[in-house]
C-alpha cells in the first residue's frame, strides 16, 4: 500500500509542470539584448547611438546573473555557465564601449588625429570580438548535445562575433557593409530561436503540453 502511494506521488511529481526553470528569466533577458544589438547592427539606429544599448545591457546583464544564480541553486551548472557568459558579454561590452568613449583606458591621448583614433577603435573592438569568438566557439562545440533550438541560439550568437570581427578588420563596420548586415541577421536568427525556447519553457511551466526543442546535433 505504501509503495503504491509513493509510486503515485512520484508519477504526479513527474507530470507536474516545471515552474522553477531559470530559462524563464535567462532566455528572455538574452533575447532582448540580442534584439537590441541586432537592430543596431542592421542600421536601425545611427552608428553614434550605440551608447543607447548600454543601460539596456546593464539591466539585462543583472537579470542574466540572477538566472545564473538560480540555475546554480538548482544544480544546473551548464545552464548557469551559458547565462553567466551572456551576462558577462553585456557587462563587458558596456565597460569597453563607455570606457573607450570617455577614454578611461588611454586609447586616445590628447591630440590624437582622426586616423589614429580610427585605428584605435578598430583594434579595441576587433580584439574584444576575437576574444569572445574563442569563448563562444568552445561553448558551441561543447553544447552539441543540447536540443537543436538551444544550440541554434548559441551558434548564431557565435556567428555574430565572427562577422563583427571581420567587419572591423576589413574596415567596413562603419559603412554597414555586408559583414555587419550578416552579423545583424545572425542576431535576429539567434533571437528567433531564443524566443521559441522561451515560449516552450513558459507554456510548459503553465501546464501546457511540452513543445519539442528538436534533437541534439550530436547524440
Amino acid at each position: 500500500m505504501t509503495s503504491d502511494v509513493q509510486a503515485a506521488a512520484a508519477d504526479e511529481a513527474a507530470a507536474a509542470p516545471d515552474t522553477t526553470n531559470p530559462v524563464l528569466l535567462g532566455v528572455p533577458c538574452a533575447v532582448l539584448g540580442v534584439l537590441a544589438l541586432g537592430l543596431f547592427l542592421l542600421g536601425y539606429a545611427p552608428t553614434g547611438s550605440a551608447g543607447a544599448v548600454v543601460p539596456i545591457f546593464i539591466g539585462l546583464g543583472i537579470g542574466l546573473f540572477v538566472a545564473a544564480r538560480w540555475a546554480i541553486a538548482g544544480g544546473a551548472g551548464p545552464v548557469a555557465a551559458i547565462f553567466g557568459l551572456f551576462g558577462g558579454f553585456f557587462f563587458s561590452f558596456c565597460l569597453v564601449y563607455v570606457g573607450y568613449v570617455h577614454n578611461w583606458y588611454g586609447t586616445n591621448p590628447p591630440g590624437t588625429d582622426s586616423a589614429t583614433a580610427g585605428a584605435a577603435l578598430t583594434d579595441t573592438f576587433s580584439v574584444f570580438a576575437l576574444c569572445w569568438i574563442v569563448v563562444t566557439t568552445v561553448l558551441v562545440l561543447a553544447c552539441l548535445r543540447l536540443p537543436m533550438a538551444v544550440f541554434l541560439v548559441l551558434l548564431f550568437s557565435d556567428l555574430v562575433f565572427v562577422f563583427v570581427f571581420l567587419a572591423f578588420v576589413t574596415g567596413t563596420f562603419g559603412d554597414i557593409g555586408a559583414l555587419r548586415v550578416l552579423a545583424g541577421i545572425s542576431c535576429m536568427l539567434a533571437a528567433l530561436a531564443g524566443l521559441y525556447v522561451f515560449f516552450a519553457a513558459l507554456t510548459g511551466a503553465l501546464g501546457a503540453r511540452p513543445l519539442s526543442l528538436g534533437r541534439p546535433p550530436r547524440a
